[in-house]
């Protein structure tokens, strides 16, 4: 069966993405734009988000090596319309679980804060025993802790300390790791 002259064409523009040519694949972007954006969308429900992981897909896209791009695309043979509804739908379902658990986690904070104890008093012993478990952390791990839970991404708090985004992850669980051991511990006595 003969491929339509679109088909050769949208393959034409893949395999010049695939040889470097960023512009190639900057054409089949905004020609698939609009489809993807719904696609995104369907996950998301929300403009904005749906806009920056879009547009953060195609910046992580046009930075691949040519080397990725041909193992990908040539010798694998995935197709490349595919392969991005996969990253956009993997990205937008990450969006979606760092979105609920920093909201798990700032409700969880709240309630400890709000929490009325027995005898009618409020707050101060809570608050007091809440910046009892963070004070043992270091000066950075509590800036970054406190930046994370007031929702800076995992990239700007990078950006902010000059770190990787890895390393942000492996020191904010680290914090939180310890910050259940302190609470576990302070629940023993």
């Amino acid at each position: 069966m003969r491929k339509s002259i679109k088909e050769e064409e949208l393959e034409q523009k893949q395999n010049e993405f695939c040889d470097g040519d960023n512009e190639a694949f900057a054409f089949l972007f905004e020609l698939w734009k609009t489809e993807l954006f719904f696609y995104t969308f369907h996950y998301l429900k929300n403009d904005k988000e749906t806009e920056d992981v879009l547009y953060d897909c195609f910046e992580k896209i046009l930075m691949t090596k040519v080397d990725y791009r041909v193992e990908k695309f040539i010798t694998e043979g995935l197709k490349l319309k595919p392969f991005l509804k996969v990253v956009l739908k993997n990205k937008a379902l990450d969006l979606i679980k760092t979105k609920k658990n920093r909201s798990r986690i700032t409700k969880n904070i709240t309630s400890l804060i709000n929490r009325v104890s027995y005898n009618g008093s409020l707050v101060q012993e809570n608050e007091d025993f809440l910046f009892q478990l963070v004070k043992h952390l270091k000066k950075r791990d509590k800036e970054m802790l406190l930046l994370h839970l007031q929702g800076y991404s995992i990239e700007e708090i990078g950006y902010h300390f000059f770190l990787t985004k890895k390393t942000v992850s492996n020191i904010l669980t680290n914090c939180k790791n310890d910050l259940r051991r302190q609470w576990k511990k302070s629940n023993e006595i």
